[in-house]
């Protein structure tokens, strides 16, 4: 049923987007491990580079992993990265999309890859929110996927002196004032509470039968 599913999606996909458009969209959307989304998100996080800035080698090593992109990648399994681009290399020679030279010097070059994460060159959670709802508010939920960038005018200095005194303050306000007990008592000692006894009594009833 569910590949009945999608031969009724993909013949509506067909209807609306031309065969460009569909590889547009499946470039840039699909998973290709850790946490990264299209071919751009993977360059950066498993080479740190844009995508016109990669090597052969690096290039087919990103587009043998769709098959796999858990097991494929080169951080997790460099054995099976390689063994994959090397299969990408030699379809690019055989349809003849590069020569034997550059398949020979792209099989020989190692792969170097390893988690490139984003930089947080601020941790200033509220005014991001704040930078984030306002760009929805103005442009939409097309912001997310736009490229569109925010820039505040927060002086770094003052907003990490502003945080390490709230948290410092707040830490020493709660030792000044020590343990002042639970904020409440759900149900006491000895005693069922009333959704513990719902529960023992819904597996009572309903527990499998066992021969």
């Amino acid at each position: 049923m569910r590949k009945i599913k999608e031969i009724f999606i993909a013949i509506h996909i067909e209807q609306l987007l031309s065969k460009q458009e569909i590889m547009t969209l499946y470039v840039n959307k699909i998973f290709l491990g850790y946490r990264s989304y299209g071919f751009g998100a993977a360059a950066q996080v498993y080479f740190g580079k844009n995508l016109q800035d990669l090597t052969l080698s690096e290039i087919a090593t990103l587009a043998g992993m769709p098959k796999a992109p858990s097991t494929m990648n080169p951080i997790y399994s460099l054995e099976r990265a390689t063994n994959r681009r090397n299969v990408v290399l030699k379809r690019m020679l055989d349809e003849g999309y590069i020569t034997r030279s550059e398949y020979e010097q792209a099989k020989a070059e190692p792969i170097v890859a390893r988690y490139h994460g984003a930089e947080i060159e601020l941790n200033a959670p509220y005014i991001a929110e704040m930078a984030r709802a306002w760009a929805v508010e103005h442009y939409g939920e097309d912001v997310y996927e736009s490229g569109i960038k925010v820039y505040t005018t927060v002086d770094s200095q003052l907003q990490v002196a502003a945080e390490k005194a709230a948290i410092n303050n707040l830490l020493g306000y709660d030792e000044r004032h020590g343990y002042r007990g639970a904020v409440a008592t759900l149900w006491k000692d000895g005693a069922e509470h009333g959704m513990l006894r719902k529960l023992k009594s819904i597996w009572t009833t309903n527990r499998p039968m066992v021969n």
